[in-house]
């Protein structure tokens, strides 16, 4: 059975009495009519039994039960295959599943619940620059492919800057962005990986006050609206 129910800022779709593989066909077709970018998670619903006294506990969206960390942004229709069918289909679920203590144990996974946060720009497409924006001298712009790796060169483009007199070529970086990166996994205390590397999401505006406190630097961020743009 699926339910679906639209938000101001994001849908929800619930799956109840259904496989994984089930599931994961639904997934793909309601993500593959998307025309938007966006972002998505997946929840678990399911019920824990006690091994010793047989009681039980159903859990729910909003107790830890995501499939991933945080939603995983999606901005091509590539990202949908590798970051949530691939991702979904080899995932251990009951990996994801926390125990009170080891007297418990799953019982059953009862249903699913996807969530998916709307967002502005068309899918596959690159987000557009005022032309104004991208010619100012004080804009670096010639990173090339960034990976959604974009804040990293800012920082290691930045920070080389204050070690050389002479102007960088921004497009030699990767190396330094590599290690930027690796820096701050191990200031979260997380594990460093090639593949988060090679398929990180773009970093999350809540995450600035950890990325300053990592590199000890002040970033400022500017919102650009379609109001503004007539004015630049």
């Amino acid at each position: 059975m699926s339910i679906f129910v639209q938000g101001k800022k994001y849908e929800t779709h619930f799956f109840y009495n259904d496989t994984q593989k089930s599931v994961i066909d639904k997934i793909k077709t309601i993500v593959s009519s998307k025309t938007k970018a966006f972002k998505a998670n997946i929840y678990l619903d399911y019920v824990l039994v006690n091994r010793q006294t047989g009681e039980e506990m159903a859990f729910t969206e909003g107790f830890n039960t995501d499939v991933f960390k945080k939603p995983v942004f999606i901005n091509s229709r590539a990202d949908i295959q590798d970051r949530i069918i691939d991702y979904f289909s080899q995932e251990d679920l009951l990996s994801k599943i926390s125990f009170p203590s080891s007297a418990w144990m799953v019982k059953k996974i009862t249903g699913f619940q996807m969530k998916l946060y709307n967002r502005s720009h068309t899918l596959g497409a690159e987000i557009e620059i005022p032309k104004k924006i991208k010619e100012n001298k004080y804009i670096v712009s010639n990173f090339g492919d960034t990976e959604n790796n974009c804040v990293f060169y800012c920082l290691a483009y930045y920070l080389k800057m204050l070690e050389h007199t002479s102007k960088l070529d921004a497009r030699f970086l990767k190396k330094d962005v590599k290690d930027l990166f690796k820096q701050f996994y191990r200031f979260k205390h997380e594990e460093f990986t090639l593949e988060k590397f090679r398929k990180t999401d773009p970093i999350d505006l809540m995450e600035f006050d950890q990325l300053e406190q990592c590199f000890k630097v002040n970033i400022n961020s500017s919102l650009i609206t379609s109001i503004i743009k007539e004015y630049i």
